[in-house]
């Protein structure tokens, strides 16, 4: 099934769609088949599942891509952008509308595939360059194109096909990131819709500021109801009693000891003979 992914690079539309529809009627046959043994004995079906599998069509897709005669470099990105849609080709129905998908189980069979070199030509330092440039590669499109990072358990544990790739000597995992920096992409900050990497979330966008509240414009006098300007730094009324008089609060069987206008202080005493 790894031949699938050379029709990524197929430019006829209907060709292509039609190998599509041969690739989707495989997945679906091997699924099914998985379901069935599933109901007789365990241990028979464990050891079937990496033959049987749709998920493990990358495995033999990766080689195949490497080797493509087409691809001679890894730090050329026209040919790894080629690379990269014959990896979506494949991983499209593997990825999207696929209840078994878990993205841990590929995660974890990317990093056994890059720990590993080439089993035709394990000296060739370009051709496991572009082996783990391809791994790199499916990294980035399983990354950017999921939705969902439970890492829940997988029913088959990942197996590396020792006809195409070859143990390396050294234990050490790689880590090393092969694509050129215009490729890679940064693994460590999430996209806010995955579990697996909420715990790190940290928000790229920069920060809109809060708008600060504004303060209720209250006035001033005896009932806030003067309005208030503002001159400078200083602060005034805009409007004042004609009389300071007027604004007092006049108790009854209180003297005044303040000069009163004649004119209300005459109103004031006609008023007392009055009563």
């Amino acid at each position: 099934m790894g031949y699938y992914a050379l029709a990524g690079k197929e430019q006829d539309k209907r060709l292509k769609c039609v190998l599509k529809t041969y690739m989707q009627t495989d997945i679906n046959k091997r699924r099914d088949y998985v379901k069935t043994l599933s109901l007789g004995t365990v241990e028979r079906a464990m050891g079937q599942l990496p033959h049987i599998l749709p998920d493990y069509m990358l495995v033999f897709a990766v080689p195949i891509l490497a080797h493509d005669p087409e691809f001679t470099s890894h730090l050329m990105i026209n040919q790894l952008k080629v690379i990269q849609q014959c990896l979506w080709f494949i991983l499209e129905p593997l990825i999207t509308k696929n209840e078994y998908y878990c993205y841990g189980f590929y995660k974890n069979l990317i990093e056994r595939m890059k720990s590993h070199k080439d089993a035709l030509k394990p000296e060739d330092n370009n051709m496991n360059y572009k082996l783990w440039a391809v791994c790199d590669l499916a990294m980035n499109v399983i990354y950017t194109k999921t939705t969902n990072f439970d890492m829940k358990e997988f029913p088959s544990e990942t197996r590396i096909p020792t006809m195409y790739f070859k143990r390396a000597d050294e234990l050490l995992a790689n880590t090393r990131n092969y694509l050129p920096a215009e490729m890679q992409i940064n693994m460590s900050s999430p996209k806010g819709k995955g579990s697996l990497h909420n715990a790190h979330s940290v928000s790229e966008r920069p920060q809109r500021r809060a708008k600060s509240k504004q303060q209720k414009e209250v006035g001033i006098g005896p009932n806030e109801t003067d309005a208030r300007l503002q001159i400078g730094e200083v602060e005034c009324i805009d409007a004042q009693p004609a009389e300071a008089s007027e604004t007092r609060i006049q108790l009854p069987g209180l003297e005044e000891e303040i000069e009163e206008p004649p004119a209300k202080r005459a109103l004031r005493e006609s008023d007392k003979v009055n009563k």
